[in-house]
């Protein structure tokens, strides 16, 4: 059961299994040793579990009320357009826009982007925000002996295809989109990417139309690269490793098995 917001939901436990909400009280002179008797429950109010989420949509709400957002947007089909990617020639690769499958997708949405256009009546002028993403999911054991706060997985997106000089820690392309303190492969964690973050994707991948300022702005995402670190991943996808490059989690072959 998730308790979602701060002032509207007030129950300590699970209304399906009874489980408790809260962690113990901290309090030494505490008298009342009772979950459900304690006075200090309501101030203290520390979680079991949390997560947090901050949608995509919303996200590029606030990057389009910048000044320079929508121009930057135009980094990728202009690479693409100036750099075409020609199977059996000599190529160099100097970006992750100079890869056929990055490619490949600029120019989808680019297509897709005229038919929406094409197809309108009832604006003159939409822009074309169309986003080449990738997603970071990795973790860390912050505090050992801490109940309430023992792991930090955190989910971050970038958008690669900016112009290079924004994509680092920097500029803005980067952004935390949400995080769980559970332990790595549950419930929550799937939740968090597979009910949140993923049909947020799709619709992005379908295209959504949204006005800012006045403007009007045809948006597309496609997540092209996943980062994941191995050892952040074993339980998840259940196998073993000695050590960060132990092996591939699409390769893993058999649950269970180890990879050396």
């Amino acid at each position: 059961m998730a308790f979602i917001g701060s002032d509207v939901c007030d129950l300590r436990r699970c209304k399906f299994c009874n489980l408790k909400r809260y962690s113990a009280c901290t309090y030494l002179s505490c008298r009342y040793r009772n979950y459900d008797d304690c006075p200090h429950r309501d101030d203290v109010k520390t979680p079991k579990k949390n997560v947090f989420y901050r949608p995509l949509l919303p996200l590029l709400k606030d990057l389009l009320e910048t000044k320079y957002f929508s121009d930057y947007c135009d980094h990728a089909l202009k690479y693409v357009t100036a750099n075409p990617w020609r199977a059996g020639e000599e190529y160099v690769y100097s970006d992750l826009l100079s890869g056929k499958e990055a490619q490949k997708h600029v120019m989808e949405m680019h297509e897709q982007f005229l038919r929406y256009r094409n197809a309108l009546s009832d604006i003159e002028d939409i822009v074309e925000v169309s986003l080449i993403a990738s997603d970071d999911d990795d973790g860390v054991e912050m505090m050992k002996r801490t109940r309430g706060f023992q792991h930090f997985w955190p989910l971050f997106i970038s958008f690669v295809s900016l112009p290079p000089s924004l994509r680092g820690k920097y500029g803005i392309g980067s952004f935390f989109a949400g995080f769980n303190t559970t332990n790595p492969g549950s419930r929550v964690e799937n939740f968090l990417f597979r009910d949140c973050f993923v049909p947020e994707l799709q619709m992005f991948e379908e295209g959504v139309r949204l006005q800012v300022n006045g403007k009007n702005y045809f948006i597309q995402i496609r997540l092209l690269v996943h980062v994941y670190d191995t050892k952040a991943k074993e339980k998840l996808e259940r196998f073993s490793g000695t050590n960060s490059y132990g092996g591939c989690i699409k390769c893993r072959g058999n649950p269970g098995m180890y990879v050396s």
